[in-house]
């Protein structure tokens, strides 16, 4: 990814990823990306944004990403982004995601890989090993169980989540809540006001 977060802090790592690309690129079959579409700039200063690839695995990325914006250097940056990523091959995890990149009107060949499970390692818990877990963490053979594992930012919308397993409980149901994660840098962090939510809502256990 992109090292810093201001403007010149990213033209300066496109700069040195587009030099370190060009003195390799009889060597690159193929410039792959993950989530970083200004990557693609990179790819055209060393002559292989025909060879690169656009992964995309978190929804809306790539629609924040075309959107216009309200400064006129961050308009142009957008502009020229769009040029750039029309010329790339893009993919896309979900059908959803796939479909974002339909609707941004970028005229670009995309395709959905799906992220592949190596049904070895994970499969479903025998009923001994659900019973194993549940005395572990001291939840009741019997409640229904409810559990999140993602990263607790606004735009995964836990707090509703919350919300609804509340009034599960206020409704007399025996359940547990499970929330596994945490913020990431430079994203909007919701932990400290999710669990004051869980704390209000007299979920505690």
């Amino acid at each position: 990814g992109p090292s810093g977060t201001g403007l010149l802090s990213e033209l300066l790592a496109l700069a040195s990823l587009g030099w370190w690309l060009r003195r390799r690129r009889r060597r690159i079959a193929i410039v792959q990306t993950l989530m970083w579409p200004d990557a693609s700039a990179a790819a055209a200063l060393a002559g292989l944004l025909g060879r690169t690839v656009v992964m995309w695995a978190i929804r809306g990325e790539i629609t924040g990403a075309v959107q216009e914006r309200r400064s006129l250097a961050r308009r142009l940056l957008v502009r020229a982004r769009r040029r750039q990523l029309g010329r790339c091959v893009h993919v896309a995890l979900t059908p959803t995601m796939h479909a974002e990149i339909v609707e941004t009107g970028l005229p670009v060949e995309s395709v959905v890989i799906p992220v592949p499970v190596d049904l070895s390692s994970f499969f479903p818990a025998t009923p001994a090993e659900r019973s194993s877990v549940r005395a572990g963490l001291e939840i009741s053979p019997e409640a229904f169980v409810v559990l999140y594992v993602g990263h607790l930012e606004r735009r995964k919308a836990v707090e509703r989540l919350v919300e609804g397993f509340a009034q599960l409980v206020a409704e007399g149901s025996e359940a547990c809540l499970l929330l596994v994660g945490g913020g990431r840098p430079n994203s909007e962090n919701t932990e400290p006001p999710l669990r004051q939510l869980v704390h209000d809502r007299d979920l505690e256990e």
